[in-house]
């Protein structure tokens, strides 16, 4: 967190907490373990639309095309708050 700048947000820098950390131009979501075990348990459908993925892409791969597979076969209404927070803030940082 002290490379992020967040070190005053989140405690513990060697050990922060799940969550959604910012400055004015730096944006970082903190999962419990990995991502993985946050989106298994965060968005309904997960496990079964990453498994339909890798049957789909064939590729036997946890890779840039068989997530966005997954993604795409979810209702991104589902989407976990801290990852449509994240997508939202780099849309604006975007624009500036």
């Amino acid at each position: 967190m002290k490379y992020f700048g967040l070190v005053q947000q989140c405690g513990d820098p060697s050990w922060p907490s799940p969550s959604y950390y910012f400055t004015s131009d730096t944006h970082v979501l903190v999962v419990k373990n990995t991502l993985e075990p946050y989106l298994r348990d965060e968005w309904k459908g997960w496990e079964q639309a990453l498994t339909a993925s890798f049957a789909e892409t064939e590729s036997g791969k946890k890779d840039v095309r068989t997530y966005r597979r997954a993604v795409q076969l979810l209702d991104i209404n589902e989407c976990p708050e801290g990852i449509k927070t994240i997508i939202r803030d780099a849309r604006q940082l975007s624009q500036r």
